[in-house]
């Protein structure tokens, strides 16, 4: 068996929440459903808990605990508010990571993570026509490079859909492992059809990394919200193909299946190499 953290990683991940800037308000609202578990499910679909999500009377996250594949405590994530409708931080207290949410006139411009006191990584957000178009990561490389971060605290993991924000990481560990420059910088365009992300340039230090993804048109779980997870924080519906291409590498092409509750809701979500797709891994979605 795979990783479950790899697994639920690639799959789902994080929920982050904030204002989404595609919305015509300023505001958060609640999640149509809330999730309450994430589940490892193998062959004989038997389920192993690796995700358990703490909600709070306003009906958003406080809390996503997670789990090794032996029901042992991994860490936890939480959730800080300024108000009823606008994140201010997340934590992981176990890595010593913080994740600084800051606002310019009630729209989110810049994230910055922190390893205990110091910066290691910041995220500024460029917007066209209501939606982010650009993105500028500014990394430093003696951290980063070392892989000493959590991939789920990454600010590039709490603005993307998590199919695409894992190769994005992949990239500026890749430009880490170059070495020779004390900060980095990866600039990532977005380009949109709708309410969906259908294609994604990085770019850093010369190279460049295309991501393009295809959808279905059933609900994405937590659309309106900004997290890293298949369906995609930003995007309305899921992730169905996503295909990498960057320089010097093969074009890496993943797909991802659905089964939907009766309100057209993700439940079971499998993932697999388009071209080898009895190497598939799944998980399971709980709603309250």
């Amino acid at each position: 068996m795979k990783s479950l953290r790899n697994l639920a990683l690639f799959l789902l991940g994080v929920l982050v929440l904030t204002s989404m800037p595609s919305c015509k308000k300023d505001t958060m609202t609640p999640a149509d459903k809330k999730i309450a578990n994430i589940y490892y499910q193998d062959e004989d679909n038997h389920r192993t808990l690796v995700e358990h999500w703490k909600w709070n009377n306003d009906d958003f996250v406080e809390s996503i605990e997670n789990f090794d594949e032996d029901g042992g405590m991994l860490f936890t994530i939480d959730f800080t508010y300024t108000d009823k409708d606008r994140i201010s931080r997340v934590d992981c207290y176990y890595a010593n990571l913080s994740l600084l949410y800051n606002y310019t006139d009630k729209q989110l411009t810049n994230l910055s993570l922190y390893f205990g006191t110091m910066l290691v990584a910041s995220c500024d957000v460029t917007y066209k026509d209501k939606k982010m178009s650009q993105l500028t990561a500014t990394l430093n490389e003696e951290i980063m490079g070392a892989k000493k971060l959590l991939p789920a605290m990454n600010p590039l993991s709490m603005l993307l859909p998590r199919p695409i924000s894992e190769r994005l990481i992949s990239f500026e560990d890749h430009l880490a492992q170059r070495g020779g420059q004390q900060t980095y910088v990866v600039n990532v365009q977005l380009t949109w059809d709708g309410d969906n992300i259908t294609k994604v340039l990085g770019q850093g230090m010369g190279e460049t990394v295309t991501l393009t993804a295809l959808y279905d048109t059933k609900n994405n779980p937590v659309y309106g919200f900004l997290l890293g997870q298949t369906g995609g924080s930003l995007v309305k519906n899921n992730i169905v193909t996503i295909s990498a291409s960057e320089s010097s590498y093969d074009t890496e092409t993943f797909s991802i299946t659905y089964q939907y509750d009766e309100d057209d809701y993700p439940i079971v979500m499998s993932a697999f190499p388009s071209d080898e797709p009895v190497d598939k891994e799944t998980i399971y979605i709980e709603y309250l």
